[in-house]
């Protein structure tokens, strides 16, 4: 049931309340979902355009109305004092006109009289797909005597704009060659197929050419090897080859294209070998330069209607950014050019618009289209004003997810459609696409710039680093227990470069990182463009144990996010610290490690990246750079003694996954005898033969000699990190430590389903509703002993698992 005026006026005045109070700002909202379903509440009711459309989106103007005999006699056709209309057209509230009805003859008009809205204004001359330019003529307190004020009734002042149509662009080959007579005759379909993929075809060869570059290093790669693809040699846009292609068949009357450099030595230059898809004699003659049957193939589509020398009736808007015809023809000197999009003829139609000063008083506008057009009518390319505020309503509804939004993402988000669906007033069971609400937005190259440009004014700082500075900023405005931006920098580290990192934890994930005693690291690459990511994780099963001692369950949770430009350690010592610090603002308490403070944690597990692994252990170092006293496990070694390495030897694991992985990856290269020594070194128990296991491995060719020298690099870290008896983490403990960084691949799974290849300020908003939700979900475990899932994540549980899987 609508609301009456009161009711409506009654929720403007709250939603004003509401906006005052920075309610709906982006980073409220955009935590708070009870916030942003309240906003859509608002909009529906308050914003005459958050109601379906379906009449105006689908409105067809009626034909116009001349005037008759006695109007003119009485001058009711009188537009001001001096012009008159031919005609009318009346148009009802909300109405879209894109293609105006014109003059059916010269000094002919037609007045179109709009209906609008003062209150959300949207000129009409915004719908209108015409080109429009060239305003002359202007004048301001022009008298309309077709637009009168709804009280007195009298002629009212307005603005008047006049302008004309700019005609449309038209590819320069428009009239070259003449329909014959048998151009009415319909080619069989898969005749001109193939005719035109092959002209296409070689217009592409004829613009590229051999793509080879001297300075690649390619001449050793050879590209005899058939293929059902085409072989391009080198993708580089900046060609030195001056190498002709030419046509070369065979003794089997196999075809193939090649650079006349191609040979020995030089294969690098380009060769073509499946041409299967073409038309053979055709293309031969195109690259032969056979007039006669270049001729002949060209005239015979011709006649046919298509072709080359067919005549071409592309026209494009004069607003459009095409300045060449898609289509390609052959001059008058029988070169093959595509032709040049200009406007050919000047259109006779002139446009005045009158807009009244005072639109409450007279709330229409008056549009008089005077003279018929010269041209057919452009395609509707341009979205229209009244359909382009819709689009910007629907859009504003995502919130913080305009940040990464994509004519793909958007029609994916089940909000947003069933918000156009309300707006087209949808009933089928399939949803709408975005060319339903304007043919214009079928085009997804054009529906992404609208974004772009409605993305611009919400993150007017953009959406990369920058843009996250300004999220920082904001939350900083937060109630602590809120912000989740916690750290942005810029560091300069000699011999490297420009380093960047972003870290994102709230509160929570602090006092949980603070309590965790065996957490796991990891590094992911997909889901920020140009940006790793890094994520410290920890099970729980101690601290849920003491929270509800009836829960037997084991919880992984990631407990810092990170998000950085380089994997050094360097970086990472950097990056350790800021994680730190902000543990320790949070709680009062710094991260302890065991050997280190004799509480705190007792391992960590990584993939075995150096540079994550070094970056920890520096981190450790100048922590105890200034610390008296000794090391809790060798009580002899001073804790302001340890290098780096000693720190690794003290708390550091490599993950056995990504360990049996890279053996595997040397099958074929090593033999099983040698990989079975590989994978007896990861062990708690000391092998009865240590070194005999090592000089076996170094005998078993250079892949194997390799991979041991790795392990043994860097004093060891690594074969410390698999082999219990090389390190100095105490067995038990060794025991009790994840022996995978499984929980760290799940939880980059788990996240990277909210999206991959995200823009800096998308995964910052993503991983802060992903970590919030996590938080919720540990919190109601916590409280209520309710699981996210059935099966609770017991040992045993996990036990069977991974039996399960190893035996398939």
């Amino acid at each position: 049931m609508p609301l009456s005026r009161e009711q409506v006026d009654a929720l403007k005045k709250a939603k004003l309340i509401l906006e005052e109070a920075r309610i709906f700002d982006i980073p409220s909202i955009s935590v708070n979902p009870e916030l942003q379903q309240l906003q859509h509440i608002f909009n529906l009711h308050i914003d005459p355009l958050s109601h379906s459309f379906s009449p105006l989106l689908n409105y067809y103007p009626p034909p116009a109305r001349l005037f008759t005999e006695e109007e003119w006699q009485h001058s009711k056709n009188k537009t001001t004092r001096q012009s008159y209309a031919s005609a009318l057209i009346e148009h009802p509230i909300g109405a879209i006109v894109e293609y105006p009805e014109s003059g059916s003859q010269p000094k002919y008009s037609v007045a179109h009289h709009f209906h609008i809205n003062p209150k959300n204004f949207i000129h009409p001359k915004e719908n209108i797909q015409y080109s429009l330019g060239d305003v002359h003529g202007s004048h301001e307190n022009v008298t309309c005597y077709l637009l009168r004020d709804i009280h007195t009734k009298e002629p009212v002042s307005c603005k008047q704009l006049k302008t004309r149509c700019r005609s449309v662009k038209q590819c320069s080959f428009i009239s070259t060659q003449p329909h014959t007579a048998g151009a009415s005759r319909q080619p069989f379909d898969a005749t001109k197929e193939v005719f035109l993929k092959t002209l296409a075809f070689f217009c592409a060869l004829q613009e590229n050419g051999c793509l080879f570059n001297l300075e690649s290093d390619l001449s050793s790669n050879d590209y005899e090897e058939d293929s059902d693809q085409y072989s391009r040699a080198c993708t580089s846009k900046y060609s030195t080859c001056d190498g002709q292609l030419i046509f070369i068949r065979d003794s089997n009357n196999h075809s193939k294209i090649q650079c006349e450099k191609y040979g020995k030595g030089y294969r690098a230059h380009l060769v073509l070998r499946n041409l299967n898809e073409f038309n053979i004699g055709y293309l031969e003659a195109l690259l032969c330069n056979n007039k006669r049957e270049i001729q002949q193939y060209e005239e015979a589509a011709s006649r046919d209607g298509y072709g080359p020398l067919a005549p071409c009736n592309f026209l494009a808007a004069v607003r459009d950014q095409k300045e060449l015809c898609p289509i390609w023809h052959r001059n008058a000197d029988g070169i093959l050019a595509r032709g040049i999009l200009k406007v050919t003829s000047e259109c006779p139609v002139r446009f005045e618009f009158y807009e009244p000063y005072d639109l409450q008083s007279c709330p229409y506008i008056l549009l008089v289209s005077h003279h018929p057009h010269s041209h057919a009518d452009p395609n509707p390319s341009r979205t229209p004003g009244t359909i382009l505020q819709i689009w910007k309503n629907l859009l504003n509804q995502l919130n913080w997810k305009l940040a990464d939004a994509t004519p793909r993402r958007i029609i994916l988000d089940s909000f947003f459609m069933s918000s156009l669906r309300q707006v087209l007033g949808w009933t089928g069971i399939t949803d709408p696409a975005l060319g339903d609400l304007h043919p214009s937005l079928a085009n997804a190259d054009h529906a992404a710039r609208l974004i772009d440009n409605l993305r611009y004014l919400h993150y007017p700082h953009g959406t990369g680093f920058e843009g996250a500075k300004h999220v920082y900023n904001e939350h900083k405005l937060l109630p602590q227990d809120e912000v989740y931006v916690r750290c942005i920098e810029t560091h300069e580290i000699q011999g490297e470069g420009t380093f960047q990192l972003v870290v994102c934890m709230f509160r929570a994930m602090s006092i949980l990182l603070s309590k965790t005693k065996r957490p796991s690291i990891d590094t992911s690459f997909k889901r920020l463009h140009n940006w790793q990511e890094f994520e410290v994780e920890a099970w729980f099963p101690e601290l849920l144990f003491v929270l509800l001692p009836s829960l037997i369950s084991n919880t992984a949770i990631v407990v810092a996010r990170a998000f950085t430009t380089s994997q050094s350690a360097l970086a990472h010592k950097i990056l350790f610290r800021c994680i730190f610090n902000i543990v320790e603002e949070d709680t009062g308490s710094k991260v302890k490690f065991r050997h280190i403070h004799g509480e705190g944690f007792d391992s960590v597990m990584a993939d075995g990246h150096r540079g994550q692994a070094l970056g920890l252990g520096l981190y450790c170092e100048e922590i105890c750079r200034g610390m008296t006293g000794y090391c809790a496990i060798e009580h002899t070694k001073a804790l302001h003694t340890l290098s780096p390495y000693d720190h690794l030897a003290r708390l550091y694991r490599l993950c056995f996954t990504h360990f049996t992985r890279k053996i595997g990856n040397l099958k074929g290269h090593v033999t099983l005898p040698i990989r079975a020594a590989m994978m007896s070194l990861y062990s708690a128990e000391p092998l009865p033969d240590f070194e005999g296991t090592l000089q076996l491995i170094r005998s078993g060719g250079k892949k194997a000699a390799d991979w041991l020298k790795d392990k043994e690099a860097a004093s060891g870290f690594a074969l410390a990190g698999i082999y219990q008896p090389l390190s100095k983490i105490p067995l038990e403990i060794w025991k009790a430590s994840p022996l995978t960084s499984n929980g760290n691949e799940q939880a980059h799974r788990n996240i990277n389903r909210d999206g991959i290849k995200l823009t800096m300020l998308a995964g910052i908003m993503r991983g802060m509703q992903f970590d919030s939700r996590c938080m919720a979900s540990l919190n109601i475990l916590c409280k209520y002993g309710i699981n996210m899932r059935d099966q609770q994540a017991t040992h045993f549980r996990r036990a069977a698992r991974a039996i399960q899987r190893s035996s398939k």
